[in-house]
């Protein structure tokens, strides 16, 4: 006669047989629809102030009625679309018009009149005049014929995308729309290579869409030099850093987390004069730009692929970070530059100095105040008026851009547009 502990355990023996005969479930890898929402979900979470708002809900909600609509578009479709615009900044509603923007405003305006009471139908009004402007904005056209004629023309059509959006979800539907229009196309002379490099790539780093300006001309380079642009990006990046650029990003951020916690363990008092560090992979376009249009030096010679930006209080701190800097990593007067006091033809001013990690890469470090920074970014030597009128200058057009608007701009893309909007429109 068997005892309790034996029973127990052929209960347990029989259920573990069950278990593993049962089909595991899928993991997000496995399951990329699963994955694609995961990441939707977060994104949205991670940006709203909002504690309560059942993004989940929401976006099933939206999918439902854009496969009622048309049963033919697949969810995975649908789910990349929407993840697509939030990983470019894009709030819930933003997501929601990108799953829902070929639906017809009746008819959408039906769907969502039927479902009162839904997570969805509380953003109803958002939705319907976002998707009003949008499909306003697809009108929207560029010359750079009639900027050759006006030197206003670029500034022009800035402030007409701007008014014409109205809203900001409605400009970062335009945007990811055409990006993925400059994806898809392989010509050279097609007309968005103009639009990318003049209107949309200057703008949106105007704003403070950093990653996305980067986006919009690294796309101008695969189009109109795909040769240079595989070049810059697998041969010259995996020579400097050994790593292709998504491994770039990942090492940079814990190599930034380690410099912060390195400075915080051993000089605590001295980081209180930091207000921030960020860091950043320079695009494949910035690279070449520098080399092919700026001739600033030959590709042997890059070595701000990888740049860390630490922003001191004051010029002081600035000077005690460096030196702590300097003797860590053993930096050579060659690779210090100090531009506080003598400013680069741009205007732009920093203490910079290169570093070189175990693994014997260039690490680029710029030192700068708050000051430093904001006349870099926004002021006279802010970089997308720099590279514009350079730009420009190669194509025969003279302009030099208005910067008053600046003075009321900062780092969240989405606070800049209102601010700009409301310049522009008064």
């Amino acid at each position: 006669m068997k005892t309790k502990l034996s029973q127990y355990i052929d209960l347990a023996r029989r259920y573990a047989v069950r278990l593993l005969q049962k089909p595991m479930p899928r993991t997000q890898a496995q399951d990329p629809v699963s994955g694609t929402r995961s990441s939707i979900l977060s994104a949205l979470r991670r940006r709203s102030h909002e504690k309560f708002v059942k993004f989940d809900r929401i976006i099933d909600e939206a999918v439902e009625i854009a496969r009622e609509f048309d049963r033919s578009t697949g969810f995975e479709s649908l789910l990349y679309r929407a993840r697509k615009v939030t990983d470019i900044g894009g709030n819930v509603v933003a997501a929601v018009v990108a799953l829902l923007q070929e639906i017809p405003l009746d008819q959408l305006e039906s769907k969502l009149n039927e479902r009162e009471g839904a997570e969805i139908y509380k953003l109803r009004g958002s939705i319907l005049k976002v998707l009003k402007k949008y499909r306003d904005l697809r009108s929207f056209q560029f010359s750079i014929d009639e900027a050759r004629r006006d030197p206003r023309y670029v500034e022009i059509k800035m402030k007409e995308l701007m008014r014409g959006a109205k809203y900001f979800e409605t400009l970062l539907i335009f945007f990811f729309d055409r990006l993925q229009a400059a994806r898809k196309t392989t010509s050279s002379s097609d007309p968005i290579l103009n639009e990318i490099r003049f209107l949309y790539a200057p703008l949106t780093e105007r704003m403070q869409f950093i990653f996305l300006a980067d986006d919009f001309r690294d796309q101008y380079l695969r189009i109109s030099d795909p040769g240079k642009y595989r070049c810059v990006e697998k041969d010259v990046v995996m020579k400097k850093i050994g790593m292709n650029y998504d491994d770039a990003k990942i090492y940079l951020r814990g190599f930034t987390a380690d410099l912060q916690g390195f400075l915080r363990s051993n000089y605590y008092e001295l980081t209180h004069g930091i207000s921030s560090i960020y860091w950043r992979v320079k695009s494949p376009f910035s690279i070449w730009n520098k080399v092919e249009v700026r001739r600033k030096y030959g590709y042997d010679k890059v070595r701000d692929i990888l740049g860390i930006k630490i922003i001191c209080k004051t010029e002081r701190n600035i000077r005690d970070i460096a030196d702590i800097l300097i003797k860590r990593y053993k930096v050579p007067a060659k690779d210090i530059e100090d531009n506080i006091w003598s400013e680069r033809e741009s205007g732009w001013r920093a203490f910079t100095i290169v570093i070189t990690d175990q693994e014997g890469r260039p690490i680029e470090i710029q030192l700068m105040t708050e000051e430093m920074d904001y006349h870099n970014t926004f002021s006279r030597a802010a970089t997308w008026k720099y590279n514009l009128e350079k730009d420009m200058a190669q194509v025969g057009i003279t302009q030099n851009f208005n910067i008053a608007v600046t003075g009321i701009l900062n780092g969240d893309p989405e606070k800049n547009f209102y601010r700009m909007y409301h310049h522009w429109a008064a």
